[in-house]
């Protein structure tokens, strides 16, 4: 999950394995958890993500040094907590 928040695949363009090595892992590990991302299945209840997204969100804001920018009457968001469902083909 770290490897999708922290944007490590941006320098890699988006190809796994390279940004699982960024992120610090060994070889082996990263081929483990490409493996499991490439051929697993995954499933989160749709709460759990929220209590999540909404922990990520505090602990962000609860960083020392952290403020909120304000433009033009707006606050922006402290952390981007936009969830991206990506469709399945059926059948």
């Amino acid at each position: 999950m770290w490897m999708l928040v922290s944007g490590a695949r941006l320098p890699s363009r988006g190809v796994v394995f390279p940004a699982l090595k960024a992120i610090g892992l060994s070889a082996a590990v990263a081929r483990r958890a490409w493996a499991a991302m490439r051929g697993g299945v995954w499933q989160i209840a749709i709460m759990s993500l929220l209590i999540l997204l909404r922990l990520w969100q505090a602990q962000i804001e609860g960083l020392e040094g952290f403020h909120y920018h304000r433009h033009g009457g707006y606050r922006a968001v402290s952390v981007d907590i936009t969830a991206i469902f990506l469709p399945q083909l059926r059948g």
